[in-house]
Parts: C-alpha cells; sequence; structure tokens
C-alpha cells in the first residue's frame, strides 16, 4: 500500500530550500515581475482595444504554462541533486500542447465532478494533481499523465488532501509576513510537492515491477 510522510516532505521542502535559496529566490522574483507586468499591460491595453488586450492575455497565459513547466523541471532536478539554470525555466516548450491538453481535460474533469455534490470533484482534483509532473518528468502522453497521475495517487488520497491544506497554511502564512515570506514558503511547498509526487511514483513502479515478475 502506498503511504507517505507529509514531515519528512516538509522537512525536505524546507532544506532543499535553504539549500538552493539565491537561485530559487532569482526565478520567483522573475515570476512575480512577469505577473506584474503582463497584468499591467493587459488592463492598459484593454481600455484602449479590448481585442488587443484579449490576444495579449492568451499570449500570456500561454507564457504561464511554459514558465509553470520550467518551473517543474527545476524542482525536479534540484531533487534528483542536478544543478538546475535559467534557461530550464524555457526549454520545455516541446512539451507545451500536450500539457496544455492535459491542463484542459482535467479541468473538464474535475468541474463535472464538482457538479456532482463537490466532493466528486475535490476527488478527482487530487487523483490528477500530479499530471504536470508526470508530463515534464516522464514526458507522457495529455493521457496517460492523467491516467498514471490517477494511479499514483491511489490509497493516498484523503492524505494529500490533508498535505495541500497544510501546504495552503504555510503559503498564507508567506502572505502575513508582508507577501516577502512567499519567497521562502512557495518554493518550500513546491519542492515538497516533488519528493511526495516522486515517492508516490517509485511505490507504483515497484509494485508494477513485482507484478511482471510475479506473473
Amino acid at each position: 500500500m502506498k503511504n507517505f510522510s507529509i514531515k519528512e516532505a516538509l522537512l525536505y521542502g524546507w532544506d532543499a530550500t535553504k539549500n538552493n535559496f539565491y537561485f530559487l529566490f532569482t526565478i520567483f522574483l522573475f515570476l512575480f515581475i512577469f505577473i506584474l507586468i503582463s497584468s499591467l499591460i493587459v488592463a492598459l491595453t484593454e481600455e484602449k482595444n479590448i481585442l488587443i488586450g484579449y490576444l495579449l492575455q492568451v499570449i500570456f497565459i500561454a507564457t504561464s504554462f511554459l514558465l509553470e513547466m520550467g518551473f517543474i523541471k527545476i524542482f525536479l532536478k534540484i531533487y534528483d541533486n542536478e544543478k538546475p539554470e535559467l534557461k530550464d525555466l524555457f526549454l520545455q516548450y516541446p512539451l507545451f500542447f500536450r500539457f496544455v491538453a492535459a491542463s484542459i481535460l482535467s479541468q473538464i474533469i474535475v468541474f463535472l465532478g464538482l457538479l456532482l455534490l463537490i466532493i466528486p470533484g475535490i476527488i478527482l482534483g487530487i487523483a490528477l494533481s500530479f499530471f504536470p509532473y508526470l508530463i515534464v518528468d516522464k514526458k507522457i502522453s495529455s493521457i496517460n499523465s492523467l491516467k498514471q497521475s490517477y494511479e499514483i495517487t491511489k490509497g493516498v488520497r484523503f492524505k494529500l488532501f490533508i498535505f495541500y491544506i497544510i501546504l495552503g497554511l504555510i503559503n498564507l502564512l508567506g502572505v502575513l509576513f508582508l507577501v516577502v515570506g512567499l519567497f521562502v514558503t512557495l518554493p518550500l511547498t513546491s519542492l515538497a510537492i516533488v519528493f511526495v509526487y516522486r515517492k508516490l511514483l517509485e511505490q507504483e513502479e515497484n509494485k508494477n515491477n513485482l507484478s511482471i515478475q510475479t506473473s
């Protein structure tokens, strides 16, 4: 049966953040500046030409997908004790369309689940939450990333629910510390998620290998 330690995940996130603080601070500062500037540009443009404003919004959303994949790649490299580089933020573009497709599919699935008295939507959201990591890490298809995320979360979804609540509270503390605290809490929680993802993936792969050997 799959399992993971919330305490170990948080301790790993804290240690990895400390050991890579300056680099992580730099990329999160870049992210905040990007969000600030893109929001400002869209707001100012929409006042003059709403169509161009919408077009810029689409461009910025597409860029945010690329950056999300880049951040995941950096966190995975840190977990694998590899040296991350700033260029890693922009090198995941070959995975763009499968990433977007999986994002849209997962949102549709979760939305349909929310229509069924909310709780099924929350369960599905947790079950599919690792698809971005699987796409960047394993470079698998959109559908397979959703299927595999569903598989590796079996048996631990309630614990993941508690885990995500704890991460949310940690980031809330970051906001309360004049927002500056987010430069610590965001990388900490992100790396904690990568820790849990890799632990669950490893357990799923070991289970599959055992099944093959015994068949």
